[in-house]
């Protein structure tokens, strides 16, 4: 099988239907510059796999959600739907939970 080393945008469409195995340079971990493209050309397009609806059972279950520089906080609500808010106080501009990734419970 085919191992190719991923530069940025170098995997084309037949690479994904063929399947070729791609990996990244160890840059792409380590760079300021990877980091900066990133929070600006991916992560704000794609949709993000925060948690599973399982493990916010109840009404009032919430966790926080990190990505980049954003924190989500993340609740279900009393009819069993699901909201999200940033989170950040919109008055003072501070953060409303700090506890990364914490999902409540036993």
């Amino acid at each position: 099988m085919k191992v190719q080393e991923c530069a940025a945008g170098n995997i084309t469409a037949k690479d994904m239907d063929d399947e070729v195995l791609s990996t990244y340079p160890v840059e792409a971990f380590l760079s300021k510059d990877y980091l900066e493209a990133e929070k600006k050309l991916l992560w704000p397009k794609v949709w993000q796999m925060v948690e599973r609806v399982e493990d916010l059972p109840n009404p009032g279950d919430w966790m926080t959600y990190n990505v980049a520089d954003e924190s989500v906080i993340v609740l279900r609500k009393d009819d069993g739907l699901f909201k999200a808010f940033h989170n950040v106080c919109p008055h003072r501009g501070r953060q409303l939970v700090s506890v990364p990734d914490y999902l409540p419970g036993p």
